[in-house]
């Protein structure tokens, strides 16, 4: 069971999908935004509920009544945080403002934090993530009619959308290879960009989401590297990563699987899977199921052809047979 905290606002909705996509059952919280917190969860399947995380009663409430429904709590991001709209220099905010917005975004994530940590003690197991940036991308606000005097955040974050699309074509062009994926090569992809908050007025704040999918062979703070990332009016933070899979051809265990499907060689895929995490603790590792991502992937009709369905039976099948065997013999 994963909790995002602020799941309803811009990354969180992102970091809610990732986790769905992988198969987690994902608690979307809010605060205010009710509706798009409901609308989400009906989307991937989860559950919207609402708690004032600026309360450790509050926090402590929202983390008990996650783990007596659904039994367990095993990673928590805290994601949630909000910051005003009209960036000011630091002598110009008033000091309600300036308690506000550390209650709102230091102060929620340390209750959210004690409240989890408290529960991953007792369990002995869980995973905490924060994040803890604000905004991607700083401008200056102002009226449209004096445009030209104010730094317009929407537009530096379109040049930086521009910088990722050209660091594609050469990574596509020039980049690693490895070709046993559909798509040999590492990738960049923005898919998210948020900013603004009406026609007739510059925007002060813009946010891009984008994502880093490397080969296995290359870091991805080196792909990040040849972004100008240095500008500043522009913040990064990684927001989640999990790590890729090389299992080696000539590892046993995929010799056994070779033999149990009859495949003739491992194919690798651009999707992520929590198969890295169990390869980086020791565990020789392979992926192996149903469906495939060149046709209908994270779309409203998603399915699995029954053929496939009907491969992966009769996989498990020829497993268990296998295991089966080898108990007798042992």
């Amino acid at each position: 069971m994963v909790l995002v905290t602020g799941g309803a606002g811009g990354i969180g909705q992102s970091i809610c999908r990732a986790f769905s996509s992988e198969g987690a059952r994902v608690v979307v919280h809010y605060n205010e935004s009710k509706e798009e917190a409901i609308s989400l969860s009906k989307e991937i399947g989860g559950t919207a509920m609402q708690a004032d995380l600026r309360s450790q009663k509050s926090a402590d409430r929202l983390v008990d009544e996650i783990v007596s429904k659904h039994g367990s709590l095993d990673v928590c991001i805290a994601n949630a945080g909000s910051y005003p709209v009209d960036s000011k220099p630091l002598w110009e905010i008033e000091s309600e403002r300036w308690s506000e917005t550390i209650s709102s975004n230091l102060g929620v994530t340390v209750n959210t934090s004690r409240s989890f940590l408290r529960h991953a003690s007792k369990s002995r197991s869980g995973s905490l993530v924060m994040v803890g940036s604000t905004a991607g991308v700083y401008g200056e606000a102002g009226h449209s009619a004096l445009a030209p005097h104010f730094k317009n955040a929407l537009h530096v974050a379109a040049k930086f959308i521009l910088e990722t699309s050209d660091l594609q074509l050469r990574l596509a062009k020039s980049g690693t290879r490895d070709d046993a994926y559909s798509i040999p090569y590492s990738t960049v992809h923005a898919g998210i960009i948020r900013g603004g908050v009406t026609l007739n007025i510059v925007p002060a704040r813009a946010e891009v989401s984008f994502e880093i999918r490397h080969l296995t062979t290359e870091e991805p703070a080196n792909i990040l590297s040849e972004l100008d990332t240095n500008s500043e009016s522009m913040k990064i933070s990684t927001v989640y990563q999990y790590p890729g899979l090389s299992t080696n051809e000539a590892d046993p265990v995929w010799k056994s699987v070779q033999a149990l499907t009859n495949v003739p060689g491992p194919i690798k895929v651009a999707f992520g899977t929590e198969a890295g995490f169990f390869a980086n603790i020791g565990l020789r590792t392979v992926v192996i199921g149903p469906g495939s991502m060149d046709s209908d992937g994270h779309q409203p009709d998603e399915g699995i052809d029954i053929d496939q369905l009907r491969k992966c039976s009769d996989f498990c099948r020829t497993l268990q047979h296998g295991l089966q065997s080898v108990l007798r013999v042992d």
